[in-house]
């Protein structure tokens, strides 16, 4: 909704009634676009519309304590349907939860927490008093156990609930995914390569057509698989793929539409980043990408760049969300920002002797190519990298209106 803001709300006030003055329904993804870009929107599109909007996400952890924050007046979403809270701190969240009950049409909520809730029970309480909800997932951090069996009598299967709940593996996170689901409907499909598993599915299931993320587990999965997921958007290569040759895309090719993927996570670390530059040049779509295990780039970094494949991808690649959970060299971090045009967002883990090269680098007084970036986030950060940040970036003027905030663990930068 924001990029058709973007183009028309300015154009004339013919297109600017259009867009205010209309009753169709509106659904709002409220990413990281800059801090400017969106206080404008905000004021001039979001506020006034409040009582269209049937679908609210947002991904920005930045925007729930702004002085005028949409989240604080959800309560006059009336005609909302789904709502998506990415990155939310438990005192935030808290107060949302309590606008909610007076929503008739809510009917899915999506949690992601950074912190610990003080009060589960309460949490929960509030969520299934929700008059409408039917669907719900929670990512939460550090939750004991819940009694999933607790909630499969008459009351909740007459409500269409059906809940599971699952652990994150520790080596990334510490969290608890606790969620209602339809039973009839798969959303992620697991290729594993064993005959079998209890979290992968059944091989001779082939209602696929609801599946939207593939999770590939290793090279013997794929291969023997006889199946294709038509609607696709996921990937994920997992850290026991072992890697394929020329035939790689080719075989992933025959079982998902490559250019219809629009996210990719890299958990193997076989792959070297050239192979990893050959594999996006087939996902022209992809936007986000995330390397949970890092790609090896063996330090040909000048062959790497004037590589005729490097410059391919740069030009066709449309990724504007990317993440990189493992440490880098600064070399290695600038030649993947330069693959990305269009970077809007970036996720790092660097070290303290490069956090002043990454902020230079990625600020656009420093780097005129990303005219697109607006949003960093540092993981592992403390309140000493936060400081360190402020003066750099205030001793060098290296950025104006912007807001710097340690959220857990997390340094986020937004301008």
């Amino acid at each position: 909704m924001y990029d058709l803001y973007k183009a028309f709300y300015n154009l004339n006030i013919r297109f600017r009634n259009l867009l205010v003055n209309s009753s169709l329904p509106i659904k709002i993804n409220l990413s990281f676009i800059s801090k400017s870009n969106f206080e404008h929107f905000n004021n001039d599109f979001i506020l006034p519309n409040m009582h269209r909007i049937t679908s609210f996400r947002v991904s920005n952890p930045m925007i729930y304590d702004l002085n005028i924050s949409p989240t604080d007046m959800i309560s006059k979403f009336l005609q909302l349907k789904r709502l998506l809270l990415d990155q939310i701190e438990s005192i935030y969240m808290e107060k949302i939860l309590l606008q909610l009950i007076s929503l008739p049409f809510l009917t899915s909520l999506t949690i992601f927490t950074v912190d610990c809730i003080k009060n589960i029970n309460a949490l929960y309480l509030q969520i299934f008093n929700l008059p409408a909800l039917k669907y719900c997932q929670l990512s939460l951090k550090e939750v004991p156990n819940v009694q999933i069996n607790k909630f499969t009598s008459s009351f909740w299967i007459e409500r269409g609930w059906f809940f599971a709940q699952q652990h994150n593996q520790p080596k990334y996170t510490d969290s608890t995914i606790f969620y209602s689901t339809n039973p009839y409907r798969r959303n992620t499909y697991t290729l594993c390569g064993q005959s079998e598993e209890k979290t992968c599915l059944n091989i001779r299931d082939n209602n696929l057509k609801s599946v939207r993320h593939v999770h590939i587990q290793n090279k013997k999965a794929m291969i023997n698989y006889n199946y294709y997921f038509p609607n696709a958007i996921a990937l994920t290569i997992d850290d026991d793929f072992t890697k394929s040759c020329d035939s790689f895309s080719t075989i992933l090719g025959n079982i998902i539409p490559l250019k219809q993927l629009t996210k990719l996570i890299i958990e193997c670390s076989q792959f070297s980043f050239r192979e990893i530059i050959e594999l996006l040049c087939f996902m022209p779509n992809i936007h986000t990408l995330i390397f949970l295990s890092m790609p090896k780039f063996k330090g040909k970094y000048h062959i790497i760049k004037p590589s005729e494949k490097f410059q391919l991808l740069s030009n066709i690649n449309t990724i504007t969300d990317m993440t990189i959970i493992g440490s880098l060299k600064f070399e290695e971090n600038h030649l993947l920002i330069n693959s990305c045009q269009h970077l809007q967002h970036l996720v790092i883990n660097t070290t303290i002797d490069d956090l002043e090269l990454d902020i230079r680098l990625l600020s656009n007084k420093y780097h005129c190519h990303t005219l697109h970036y607006c949003s960093l986030c540092i993981l592992n950060a403390t309140t000493y990298w936060a400081v360190k940040v402020k003066l750099l970036i205030q001793s060098e003027k290296l950025l104006n209106n912007y807001k710097l905030k340690l959220v857990g663990s997390n340094l986020y930068l937004w301008w």
